[in-house]
């Protein structure tokens, strides 16, 4: 695995051999607002079966979800809450790294690039990987910081 200071420009080579071979590119999206007008739905789905999960693991959220309680929120920006910005940044790096644990042959791959823009962090392959193997990939970062972290953290008092 190497470093990359920019995200990969595609191999047109590669992507002939695989047209040839039968593979098909997927269709992204062309701006960042129709691809977050297409994840609206999933977000939604993600939003009812994680909020579900923390409903039947964590009593005091049924009081929340119900209206039973008497709720307010205050909003209050000092230093303190660029912790916040970096639990997200955190938050974000562990998300990759979880697609990354994931990829064949991560640490002995030279097809295999890690990399830092903006905020984020990317993990970028050409290997070559089976279709079961792209949903796992796909999938784990859900699995894991949805629906995992949601079951531990009560267990672990750090759900409050």
């Amino acid at each position: 695995m190497n470093y990359a200071k920019k995200l990969p420009l595609t191999d047109n080579a590669i992507g002939k051999k695989l047209s040839d071979e039968g593979w098909t590119k997927l269709k992204e999206p062309s701006s960042l607002g129709t691809m977050f007008l297409f994840s609206l739905p999933f977000m939604v789905i993600n939003a009812l079966i994680t909020g579900g999960l923390i409903y039947i693991l964590y009593q005091p959220m049924s009081v929340f979800f119900r209206g039973d309680a008497d709720m307010s929120f205050t909003v209050t920006i000092n230093v303190f809450s660029l912790v916040y910005v970096l639990g997200l940044i955190i938050f974000i790096t562990l998300h990759e790294l979880i697609h990354a644990v994931f990829i064949p042959n991560i640490f002995r791959s030279n097809k295999t690039l890690w990399g830092i823009i903006g905020l984020g962090v990317f993990i970028y392959t050409s290997e070559t990987i089976s279709k079961r193997r792209f949903v796992l990939i796909s999938i784990m970062p859900y699995v894991v910081l949805s629906l995992v972290f949601p079951i531990v953290l009560p267990i672990l008092g750090g759900l409050n």
